[in-house]
């Protein structure tokens, strides 16, 4: 919402249109929970939805809303790691004094390729799904501080110094937490 807008008051207008639409899915995912935990007593908050959907709803309905459910989790992979990797050549590579586009192009993809090994060997140690989401929601957490914290400093100094300490700094404080 914010990278893409034309100026501040676009970003600002974009941002309350989006809360405006996630907040009735936050209200949703809230009665979902409540409702897991009055009708099942006991359960895990992990096992909580797939138990309500399975338990509930016809076996048609259920299993397309957890492929359903599924298939938006899976999605998100691709463009995550085309962010990430862009994101990292950005970082750990000076793109504005890059001389080819073509150099440009494989740093990009050498990233992209780094990553996907480094979290399909992270996958491979998950044993459970939602378990590795929520470690994996875990360690975003003190990742975007920490890039978040840097942003508003960094604009004081014209070094990617500072960066790129912060970024390595939260991903130490993430694997730690």
């Amino acid at each position: 919402i914010i990278k893409s807008a034309k100026d501040t008051k676009t970003a600002r207008k974009g941002c309350f249109i989006g809360a405006i639409i996630a907040a009735p899915a936050g209200i949703l995912a809230a009665i979902l929970g409540t409702t897991a935990a009055a009708l099942f007593p006991g359960i895990s908050s992990l096992t909580a939805l797939p138990y309500l959907i399975v338990s509930t709803l016809h076996p048609v309905m259920g299993g397309l809303l957890i492929a359903g459910l599924w298939a938006a989790i899976l999605s998100t992979a691709a463009p995550v790691l085309v962010g990430l990797s862009t994101l990292a050549t950005k970082v750990f590579y000076d793109v504005d004094s890059a001389v080819n586009e073509k150099e440009l192009f494989k740093k990009v993809r050498l990233s992209a390729v780094i990553i996907s090994v480094i979290a399909t060997l992270l996958a491979l140690t998950i044993k459970d799904i939602l378990s590795g989401i929520v470690m994996a929601n875990n360690f975003r957490i003190p990742i975007a501080i920490g890039i978040v914290l840097t942003l508003f400093l960094a604009h004081r100094r014209s070094s990617a110094k500072p960066v790129i300490i912060s970024i390595i700094a939260s991903i130490v404080l993430a694997i730690l937490c």
